[in-house]
Parts: structure tokens; sequence; C-alpha cells
């Protein structure tokens, strides 16, 4: 252990101090946080300058001159119309023609969307209603505090949507993915940093050297090791960036989405999933000795990662509870990308994660010891490139 750990802190210290590093690391999180803060201003601009068509049923429309008040106080400028009745609102609301409609009679209202309900629009109808409810309250129930209490507490706004699901609406999206990219990049530059530097060693000859004073398992494992934490490093970086922006900006205020906890919970996926993709990454770059023949071997690793990747970007998202997305999210090397997407979109049972999380683990073993012979095997191999066969030939 003593000697993993000093392998292991010697890429640590040579990784974080190239200028390679440092400045991706830098690029990307001023791209992250500068998209953040792109998509606020462009979210804050669109509510703020567009007139929002919003139609009510006669029976709701003596609501208009305190929405509107309401809106017009909170920076949204709407643009009410009456309809004859709800088929007729409904109709208006599916054909694009109107934002949301406003039906029923205050303080029982229901406010109709097509699939996203906007939050802008429910916090200024809410306010709205309250509003004209606490003018009634005081002046029809003469004043009572009890009454009145009940009245105010009552008058909220309930939800509907024509199409599809509630849930299934824009910032879930916007954090899935943000979650589903960061992992996969972090995934995709471990790995390409044991690549780089099982190579370097080899081309250079340094490793036979290494090998002299330990052992290859021990050499193989702190780079491993230290690949890894470079790249936890990296995301917690991401990750703390990304979660500040968000908290400054205000974009998902009203939204009820635990991004600190879907942060966090990225960093074990990350650890989890570089336990089996990064370990098989490094052994595979040592069956070259040459950094442009590094594709060649490491080339179905992508795959490994972007077949997750696009598992989860197109299915989750349509599908979060069928039978296909929850195997899926339990499946060795899938889970640490289909488990947190779909834990955004869905409340999953603790012991699907707890599944999910051990049969992760089962094949860690495997992985370690198949990327242990491959690396034994093939590290101090020169010349052309060397097959799998030829190494698992050798070692039989």
């Amino acid at each position: 252990m003593r000697n993993i750990y000093l392998v292991a802190r010697r890429e640590l210290q040579a990784g974080v101090a190239k200028k390679s590093f440092l400045i991706t690391t830098a690029i990307m999180l001023l791209v992250l946080i500068a998209g953040v803060f792109v998509l606020d201003y462009f979210v804050n601009r669109d509510s703020s300058e567009d007139s929002e068509p919003i139609a009510f049923t006669s029976e709701a429309q003596g609501l208009i001159p305190t929405v509107e008040a309401t809106a017009a106080a909170q920076g949204l400028s709407l643009d009410p119309s009456t309809v004859a009745d709800a088929a007729e609102g409904e109709a208006a609301v599916l054909e694009g023609d109107v934002i949301a409609l406003v039906s029923g009679t205050p303080p029982e209202i229901t406010v109709t969307f097509r699939s996203a309900p906007s939050q802008s629009m429910l916090q200024v109808l809410t306010s709205a209603l309250q509003a004209q409810t606490m003018s009634e309250a005081v002046s029809d129930l003469g004043g009572d505090p009890a009454a009145f209490t009940q009245s105010l507490t009552a008058a909220v706004p309930q939800v509907a949507v024509l199409e599809g699901d509630i849930e299934d609406f824009g910032p879930n999206y916007l954090v899935s993915m943000m979650v589903l990219a960061l992992l996969m990049f972090g995934l995709i530059s471990s790995g390409s940093i044991i690549s780089m530097g099982v190579v370097e060693e080899k081309a250079s000859r340094v490793v036979e050297i290494l090998l002299a004073t330990i052992r290859p398992s021990e050499l193989f494992a702190g780079k491993v090791l230290g690949a890894g934490l470079i790249g936890l490093l990296q995301l917690m970086v991401y990750g703390a960036g990304a979660f500040a922006a968000i908290r400054i900006t205000g974009i998902l205020d009203g939204f009820d989405i635990p991004v600190g906890p879907q942060l966090l919970a990225m960093l074990g996926w990350f650890l989890l999933g570089f336990a089996a993709i990064g370990t098989l990454w490094g052994a595979l770059s040592s069956l070259v000795s040459r950094q442009e023949d590094v594709g060649a071997v490491t080339g179905p690793m992508m795959f490994v990662v972007l077949i997750p990747f696009y598992v989860a970007i197109y299915l989750v998202p349509n599908a979060p509870e069928s039978a296909w997305t929850t195997n899926l999210s339990m499946a060795p090397i899938l889970a640490p990308f289909v488990m947190p997407i779909r834990q955004v979109f869905t409340e999953v049972p603790g012991w699907q994660v707890a599944v999910a999380v051990g049969l992760n683990l089962l094949i860690v073993p495997v992985i370690v010891w198949a990327a242990a012979k491959i690396y034994h095997r093939a590290i101090l191999h020169t010349g052309s490139r060397m097959s799998l066969r030829e190494v698992f030939a050798k070692s039989a």
C-alpha cells in the first residue's frame, strides 16, 4: 500500500501541475458558469419583455385586474383574454394561442397548461388569488382572524396539464443533462490521463526502471488511483462552480429539484464507474508503445462511455418508469449514467439504488483482475501493438 500511495501521489501532483490540466479545467469551469448565466439572461428576458397570452373563463375573469397588477409588480407582462367556457379555453391552449387557461370560481380555480407549467405565471396567479381572497375575507368575514387565515391558506390554484407528465419539464432535463455531461467528461478525461501516462512511461522506458523497485500491480494501481483522484477533483470544481452559478442566478428557484444532492451523488457514481471503466482503459493502453497508437486500442472504451450516455439521454426522459429503464439503471457499467438521471425524473426506491451499487461493485474485482493481467503481460512489450489474444495466451 505504501508503494501504491507513493505512485498515486506522484500521479496526482504531476497531473494537477500540468499546464494542460489547469487550462482545460479553467476553460471548462468558465464555460459551465457562463452557460448558466447566459441561460438565466435569456429566460429572464423572455419573461420580462414578451407578453404572455392567458385566457380566463367568465367565472374567473374577476381576477384579471388583480393578476395584471401582480404581474406588473413581479416584472411579468401578461396579455389576458376571456373565453366562453373551459372547452374553448382548452382548445386555445392546445393550439398554442394562449399559455394557460384560468377557470373556476375564486378562490377555487384551476390553471391549465399544455405541457410544462410556467412557474413564473403560477407564482403571479397564486399571489393575485391570495391578495383578492385577503380583500374579500376582510370585508365579508368582518375581519375575523381565524376565518381570514383559513380562507387565505386555501387560496392556491390547482395545476392541470393537457399533454405529457407534469414532472417532465425543462429544468429537470437541464439538471440531468448537466450531471450526465459532467460525468461523461470526467470519465473520458480520467481515462485519457491514464492512457497518456502509461504509454509515455512505456515509450521512454521509464517503466523498466520503476518495475525494478515495485511490482507491476502496485505501479498500475497507483496510476489508476492517481488518475481517479484527478478526475474527482475536476468534477468537484465543476460541480461547485455550477452549483454556485445556479444559486446566484436563482434560475431554478421555485422548482423542487435537489441540485446539490444530485451533484454530490454524481461524484459517487463517477468513482463507481471509474473503478471499472478507468481501470480497463489504462490496461488497454499498455498494449501499445506509441502515443499515436493509443486510439486504436482505447477506441472501444469511448463506446463503453458513449452508449450509456445516449441511453440515459433518450430513454430515461421519455420513459423514466419503464421496465427497460428500471433494469438498465441497475445494470453494471450502465448504472452510473442511467440511475442518477432516473432519480431526477422519478422517485427511485432505495433498494434499487442499493442493487445498482452492489452489482457494479461485484464486477469491479473481475475487471481489475483482467486489467492487471493485461498490464502485467504487456507493459514491457515493445514494438508492434500486442493483441489481447497474445496477452492471455502468454499468461496461460
